[in-house]
């Protein structure tokens, strides 16, 4: 019976209060777990980290295989560490420790993982070596974006947050965002085409048909639009075209309709839809009148349709 055992440590630049109340919310497993790993939670995330809790959640550990896991925390001691235990999933055993130090200048924070891989011998041999790089690889790119998160929180610790709503927050970026801005203290809502779900801070409109209710946008310090066709998920034919553009003209210039019917008009109105017709500028201020960036290698042969 082969166990693998996988320690790493990381250094962040915050107090140790911050980086408690940082993993001691489980929504914030999805910051800190990169995109290709499909994570996206199903319960347990609406109250702080307690032993004995219940977490569900999608992932796709390996081969593109989507899988239920369910994770129980098993212990807590605050300040100290917590462990992480699997009950069901993709792993024959599971068992994750996370121990918090306070250093100098900021935190330490260990991890330590053991595991077993299913089909004994033959999932060792397998996916043995996959599976430590692929751990790994998350590890890093945790740490990345941990340093980056908290820091850029603590950062703004005294300045007072806001309430904030989200077009398009179901999206790659929408995602990201939501989960950033929430662990940052703001109250963020989300402008879904579905009927909401109010207890969940959602709103709903139909940007297809024009239809939003000018009432519920009322209160909001900023109002952020990242909605349209996907852009990577389809063969652009000229209807798909046709409808990447429109659903981010028409839904832009709804809500940019609405706002303008507020009692008391959002802080700031941020639309972020277009950014690779511009392409990365850095800090350059852009504009309408600013040139797009050049696509020259992605021209089309004369007569020929995506």
């Amino acid at each position: 019976m082969k166990f693998f055992r996988l320690e790493k440590s990381i250094k962040l630049p915050v107090t140790i209060e911050e980086c408690w109340e940082f993993f001691s919310s489980p929504k914030n497993l999805k910051i800190i777990t990169p995109d290709y790993m499909g994570f996206s939670i199903i319960d347990g995330e609406k109250t702080n980290m307690y032993s004995g809790q219940i977490i569900k959640y999608n992932v796709t550990p390996i081969f593109g295989i989507n899988m239920k896991w369910v994770t129980e925390i098993s212990h807590v001691k605050e300040y100290k560490f917590f462990v992480d235990e699997q009950r069901f999933g993709p792993y024959k055993f599971w068992h994750h420790k996370h121990f918090i130090k306070a250093i100098k200048g900021g935190v330490e924070m260990t991890d330590i993982v053991h595991y077993k891989l299913p089909m004994g011998f033959l999932g060792n041999l397998v996916a043995g070596r996959m599976i430590k790089k692929r751990l790994l690889r998350m590890f890093t790119a945790r740490e990345i974006r941990l340093e980056r998160d908290l820091k850029r929180h603590a950062d703004f610790a005294d300045k007072p947050r806001k309430k904030i709503l989200i077009a398009g927050s179901s999206g790659l970026i929408g995602r990201q965002l939501v989960a950033f801005l929430d662990t940052g203290g703001h109250d963020v809502w989300r402008l879904v085409r579905r009927k909401a779900k109010k207890a969940e801070k959602e709103l709903s409109w139909n940007p297809d048909v024009g239809i939003i209710n000018h009432d519920v946008l009322e209160g909001f310090d900023a109002i952020i639009h990242l909605g349209g066709a996907g852009i990577g998920d389809k063969r652009w034919s000229k209807r798909r075209m046709k409808l990447i553009e429109e659903s981010r003209t028409k839904s832009t210039a709804l809500l940019a309709d609405a706002i303008t019917h507020l009692n008391k008009k959002p802080e700031a109105f941020i639309v972020a839809s277009a950014v690779g017709w511009y392409g990365n500028r850095g800090d350059e201020e852009l504009d309408e009148t600013s040139t797009p960036v050049s696509y020259t290698h992605l021209t089309l042969p004369p007569n020929r349709e995506v």
